[in-house]
């Protein structure tokens, strides 16, 4: 009977083991994220406002996912789903004198059952006194908020704009409502294709700073 039980329990391990599939998943690409934010490590990017203030980044940390494989399928035939993001970010993670935190997570995929759940599909973008993350995405020229995780958030596209006598192409102008903009002290965030993040407005003062 024993050796009967122990050859059952072998074959049911056998034919689950052969039912088994794994899936490869790509490295990460970091095409979209050059495009829209081309910040490189240990480069300081600056910003100044109209009346002289000086506020910068530095990246200094970055991390992308590299191919893999995981199963296929879980219990009960649940799948599973690859892991495939990545990150630039500042040590800084509080604004600190001149010193301003960023942090860029561009996920493309991640599996809903783990420990980054509360991260979606786009570019997670934290930035200087932001505390929740604002997800953009990235279809085509354009960059959009990416469905109901940004209430308190709006954004508005032009094709061309000059500023300090520099032209961006494809540029986002983000708003921040009041009352977010109160917890944060900012209400507007402009981002240019091909140059990042090229200026934001403080609140309430309103005082704007522009990429340097």
């Amino acid at each position: 009977m024993k050796y009967t039980t122990a050859i059952l329990a072998l074959m049911i391990i056998l034919a689950v083991s052969a039912c088994k599939k794994t899936r490869t998943c790509p490295a990460f690409d970091d095409t979209t994220l050059n495009t829209w934010f081309p910040y490189q490590t240990g480069v300081t990017y600056k910003f100044i406002s109209s009346d002289g203030r000086q506020e910068m980044f530095t990246i200094e940390q970055e991390y992308y996912t590299q191919e893999h494989e995981i199963e296929k399928d879980r219990f009960l035939g649940k799948k599973y789903s690859c892991e495939i993001n990545g990150e630039r970010k500042t040590l800084t993670d509080s604004v600190l004198e001149e010193q301003i935190p960023l942090r860029l997570f561009h996920v493309v995929e991640h599996d809903i059952d783990n420990n980054n759940n509360h991260y979606f599909a786009g570019i997670n973008m934290t930035f200087r006194t932001m505390v929740r993350p604002i997800i953009l995405g990235t279809g085509g020229d354009k960059l959009t908020l990416a469905g109901s995780y940004n209430s308190g958030y709006s954004s508005e596209h032009f094709d061309v704009w000059n500023v300090n006598n520099r032209n961006y192409r494809n540029i986002t102008d983000i708003t921040i409502a009041d009352k977010e903009a109160d917890k944060i002290g900012m209400d507007k965030i402009y981002i240019a294709q091909g140059a990042g993040i090229i200026g934001y407005r403080t609140y309430p003062e309103g005082r704007e700073y522009w990429q340097e």
